[in-house]
């Protein structure tokens, strides 16, 4: 073989090779998105109305953003990957991919793939492409078509409807409806109130509310609304609102019609509530912090719901809440040694009505007329008054340390508890001691005998109201699952509700002691330690 015929094959080879290097590999195809959807959101009659929801490439790591075109569905089968790749400007909606599902809202200048802008009353389909890294674009096929339309607004829907019982007339009157108003009142024309009987309530729904005339009118005004109804006010059958029967209120609102061109609606039912003749309030002293302020008397209607602040000022630890005959109460305040005087409606101070007592707590009249007060503090006897609150005396011969209950017996025998001692201690109807008659209270505050001759102990630092025989022998626990438990009067029915300090609540049961709810709720008025529950009767 000779040296030139060596020389041209090895060029030969060298050329080979060069050509296959200078060949370009075949590229990948991009992974394409799934599951593309498009809603019409809103009702600008532009490109605003339009949202896309789609799943990203399986795998992003090599698709570098999402290219959305909206494409007008006669056009749509001559677009293709080349046509989208030769979209530009305002065509085309970039999206980084950024991995997951994704939701896009046009904007306002998005246009077609005809450069024409979006608009209502045309059928569209949406194409989206995978922009490759080091792979080849991929385009979907067409997403569903869809066409943007004007949607019907509906009224805005009520909310926030409260139904209470404020009177005692026996009537429609007795009602009060409040409810806020709907945030922008220019769709509306009108709002509907419907008192419906519980027993229609489940079945009244915006079909039959459209069709019941049996309503009360109310005028858009920009305000919430808060209304008592009137002895003529009928129910959603047509019938006069009566006493003890359960409603329930709704509120139709009306479409104007204009800004609102769809239907009315219908807000969610009120709680039920019956009208009851109620002709008490209930008032509690709140000792709040005990040494510390907050401190109030907060007077709550027969129902335990509404409440108003009715004595914020010249308090110190309050204890106990005594109404008098002549239009005032008393307000007993362990911190400064005082009890003060109060207008029994405006809860206005008017002047101490005693002073200078060691930590008074309890104050109650005895079978003598007198006003007894007990003493937290110094020398712990019972001190006695006139009703005008000049001191008559010491009326016990020896002091019961931390007293804050007492009660008289069928034979006007004195008994006071001990908190610090846990003990109950008996006095005679002169005041002399007659020992301690009961040793095995826990943290006693208030005591009372019932009819039976039974004394019944509210144990403070326990969970119980124990029950004592005559002699003072424990029979039974007659209440249990209290906790720091103060204060306590009885309702019409018998039932005795309790002041619950562990749960900031006031506490019902029935009469054989079965629990029944929280008639005022914890927390209710921002109470901490209710300590004097009292209910007073109106006309």
């Amino acid at each position: 073989m000779t040296r030139k015929f060596l020389l041209f094959f090895n060029c030969f080879i060298v050329l080979i090779f060069m050509s296959c290097d200078d060949e370009e590999p075949s590229l990948p195809d991009a992974p394409g998105v799934t599951n593309v959807t498009v809603s019409d959101i809103s009702d600008f009659g532009d490109g605003r109305d339009i949202s896309i929801q789609f799943l990203g490439a399986s795998d992003e790591s090599s698709v570098s953003s999402y290219s959305i075109f909206v494409v007008a569905e006669t056009n749509s089968s001559s677009f293709d990957l080349s046509s989208a790749q030769s979209t530009t400007g305002n065509a085309v909606t970039e999206v980084t991919s950024t991995g997951g599902s994704y939701t896009v809202e046009l904007d306002q200048n998005t246009l077609d793939t005809d450069n024409q802008t979006i608009a209502e009353d045309v059928s569209y389909v949406i194409y989206i492409m995978s922009n490759g890294i080091e792979a080849n674009n991929v385009l979907t096929g067409p997403s569903n078509s869809f066409t943007l339309t004007t949607q019907a607004i509906n009224a805005p829907i009520v909310a926030g409807i409260e139904i209470w019982d404020v009177s005692n007339l026996g009537d429609a009157r007795d009602f009060n409806i409040t409810f806020n108003k709907v945030q922008d009142e220019s769709f509306i024309s009108e709002y509907r109130l419907f008192m419906v009987p519980a027993s229609n309530a489940g079945d009244f729904d915006l079909d039959v509310a459209d069709a019941n005339d049996n309503y009360l009118s109310i005028t858009p005004s920009g305000s919430n609304i808060d209304l008592n109804l009137d002895e003529t006010s009928k129910d959603s059958n047509g019938d006069i609102i009566v006493d003890s029967t359960f409603y329930a209120a709704f509120v139709l609102t009306i479409a104007d019609g204009t800004n609102a061109d769809g239907s009315n609606s219908l807000s969610e039912q009120s709680r039920l509530l019956e009208l009851l003749h109620i002709n008490y309030d209930i008032y509690v002293s709140d000792a709040g912090n005990f040494s510390n302020p907050p401190w109030q008397i907060v007077k709550f209607d027969g129902r335990g719901e509404r409440f108003e602040v009715f004595i914020k000022q010249e308090l110190d630890w309050p204890q106990d809440i005594v109404f008098m005959d002549d239009g005032t109460v008393l307000i007993s305040n362990l911190g400064s040694g005082r009890i003060t005087k109060h207008d029994a409606e405006t809860g206005d101070f008017i002047e101490d009505w005693a002073n200078g007592i060691g930590g008074p707590t309890r104050v109650k009249v005895g079978p003598d007329g007198l006003f007894y007060v007990l003493q937290w503090q110094g020398n712990g006897k019972v001190l006695r008054y006139n009703t005008d609150g000049s001191f008559v005396d010491e009326f016990t011969e020896s002091g019961v340390t931390s007293s804050i209950g007492l009660d008289w017996d069928s034979d006007g025998n004195l008994y006071v508890s001990s908190f610090s001692q846990s003990t109950i201690t008996k006095f005679g109807p002169n005041g002399e001691n007659l020992g301690v008659f009961i040793d095995d209270a826990t943290g006693p505050t208030n005591i009372y005998f019932d009819d039976n001759g039974d004394l019944l102990v509210f144990n403070y630092s326990g969970t119980t109201v124990s029950r004592y025989d005559s002699d003072g022998n424990l029979k039974s626990q007659f209440l249990t699952g209290l906790s720091q438990c103060e204060g306590f009067d009885f309702l019409p029915n018998g039932d005795i509700i309790i002041g619950n300090g562990g749960t900031s609540s006031v506490k019902r049961f029935n009469s054989n002691g079965m629990a029944q709810d929280d008639l005022i709720e914890s927390g209710a008025a921002e109470l901490l330690n209710p300590n004097a529950v009292i209910v007073r009767y109106f006309e």
